[in-house]
């Protein structure tokens, strides 16, 4: 019987984000990784990061779970990246970070969503002060798995810079363009 997709992903250790990382989907994502890394800690993990997630939360749960094993991870930035999950792809292990040859990258500062309807000035102040402090993070992580100076990743999210494939392997992001 032929396996399916999810199966024959399943066997080359290949993980797909293509949305909005919910709980749930980065659990799940987790999970796996950790499956992965018991089973076999040598054996190479495959990232295809298709998203532009802006749940901090989440995704630094993932990028926690990445540095703490000791699979490769390789990652493939495909179609368009940004957000937070821009620091899944920084996180892959050194050579093995990769872009399409029409994926575009972006360095977006993160955003702070208030519920709707009216919000007191209290909560308004602490969620500017979570969202400071997510984009302090982020950036402080991207400059330490890039080897970029912080200064500089402060100065390209605050432009919300975005990336050609080749302008993405100039600036460090990635290492090469998968052909």
């Amino acid at each position: 019987m032929e396996k399916t997709l999810q199966e024959k992903m399943y066997d080359n250790r290949i993980i797909v984000i293509t949305s909005d990382m919910s709980s749930q989907t980065a659990s799940n994502i987790i999970f796996q990784i950790m499956e992965w890394s018991n089973m076999a800690p040598n054996d190479e993990i495959k990232l295809y990061i298709a998203s532009v997630s802006y749940d901090y939360v989440n995704i630094l749960a993932i990028y926690d779970t990445l540095i703490s094993i000791k699979n490769p991870i390789s990652a493939v930035a495909i179609g368009y990246v940004g957000g937070a999950s821009l620091l899944l792809l920084a996180t892959a292990t050194e050579g093995r970070k990769y872009i399409l040859r029409n994926t575009e990258l972006s360095l977006d500062q993160p955003l702070g969503i208030i519920g709707g309807g009216a919000n007191q000035q209290t909560e308004m102040d602490i969620l500017a002060e979570e969202t400071t402090n997510q984009r302090k993070i982020f950036e402080s992580l991207l400059s330490k798995h890039l080897n970029i100076p912080e200064e500089q990743i402060h100065e390209d999210v605050e432009k919300e810079r975005t990336f050609s494939a080749m302008e993405a392997i100039k600036y460090g992001l990635v290492d090469a363009i998968l052909e």
